[in-house]
């Protein structure tokens, strides 16, 4: 006989029994971002420098193969 149990916190699953890796990377860099943020800087502030970490430099957009080119 065998008990269900509830699976731990960093084993969360999606529906097909993966966890989708580019959605855990967002996380992740979301939360590494925000360790390093100024507290001093607006609320505005942090989040356009959020985005500017996360979209990279302009130089490597065009490269990038996980971004659409425009």
């Amino acid at each position: 006989m065998t008990v269900p149990t509830k699976p731990l916190p960093d084993e969360r699953e999606d529906q097909q029994g993966r966890e989708d890796p580019k959605q855990r990377a967002r996380e992740l860099a979301s939360k590494a971002i925000d360790k390093v943020t100024d507290p001093t800087a607006s609320p505005d502030d942090q989040a356009s420098r959020k985005r500017k970490l996360i979209k990279g430099p302009e130089e490597f957009q065009k490269v990038r193969r996980d971004r659409n080119r425009k």
